[in-house]
C-alpha cells in the first residue's frame, strides 16, 4: 500500500506521530544540556565550598599551631608562681574561646598549672588534673623530644600535634565527651 492510498485519518495520525516524536527528541536533548548545565554548576559550587573550607580548616590549624609556641613562650612560664601560671592559662582560654583545657607541665609530665576558667571565665572543677602525670601520653613526649610533625616548606616547626580523637582528660573536667586536637610545645628558659 502506498501512503497516498492511505486514509487522512491514518496519515494525520502518522503526521501528528513523527512531530510529537522529532518535538520529543528536541526537548529531551534540551532537557539534557540543561541537566548537564546544572550538573557542572552544582560540581562548582561544591568545589567552591570544599576550597573555602579547606582554607578555614587550614587557617584554623595554622593558627592553633603557632599559638602553642606563643603561649610556651610568654614570660609568666619563666616565673615561679603558680598563680602566674594559672592566670596566664585563664586569660589564653578567655581570650581565645577555642581552648577547653590548657596545661602546663614540668619535664616529668608534673601538671603545674591548668585553666581553672572556662572560655566564659567560669570556674572549672580541675582539682584532679592536678593529681595526673602526662609523661607517657604522646603529645607530653613529642614535645620535650621535640619530635615536632613539621613542614619546613609551609614554616611549621616546633609544635606536635594529635589526631582528631575523644580527649578523656578534657571529657572528665567538662563531663560531657569533647573531641579536638592537640597541641604541644616546650617551655624553654
Amino acid at each position: 500500500m502506498k501512503f497516498s492510498d492511505w486514509s487522512f485519518s491514518t496519515k494525520a495520525i502518522l503526521l501528528t506521530l513523527v512531530s510529537v516524536t522529532a518535538v520529543t527528541a528536541v526537548n529531551l536533548e534540551s532537557f539534557s544540556g540543561v541537566v548537564d548545565a546544572n550538573r557542572s554548576q552544582k560540581q562548582v559550587s561544591l568545589n567552591n565550598t570544599t576550597l573555602t573550607l579547606s582554607d578555614a580548616i587550614g587557617t584554623q590549624f595554622h593558627e592553633r599551631y603557632g599559638d602553642v609556641q606563643a603561649f610556651a613562650a610568654n614570660q609568666a612560664f619563666k616565673e615561679t608562681s603558680k598563680k602566674t601560671w594559672v592566670d596566664a592559662l585563664n586569660s589564653y582560654a578567655q581570650f581565645y574561646k577555642i581552648y577547653d583545657l590548657i596545661l602546663f607541665a614540668d619535664t616529668s609530665g608534673n601538671i603545674l598549672a591548668v585553666n581553672e576558667v572556662d572560655a566564659a571565665g567560669k570556674p572549672i572543677n580541675v582539682s584532679a588534673v592536678y593529681q595526673i602525670n602526662i609523661a607517657n601520653e604522646a603529645y607530653f613526649k613529642n614535645a620535650i623530644l621535640e619530635h615536632f610533625l613539621a613542614d619546613k616548606e609551609k614554616e611549621y616547626d616546633g609544635t606536635y600535634f594529635s589526631d582528631f580523637q575523644r580527649n578523656n582528660l578534657v571529657s572528665s573536667v567538662y563531663g560531657k565527651n569533647v573531641y579536638g586536637t592537640i597541641f604541644s610545645s616546650p617551655v624553654k628558659n
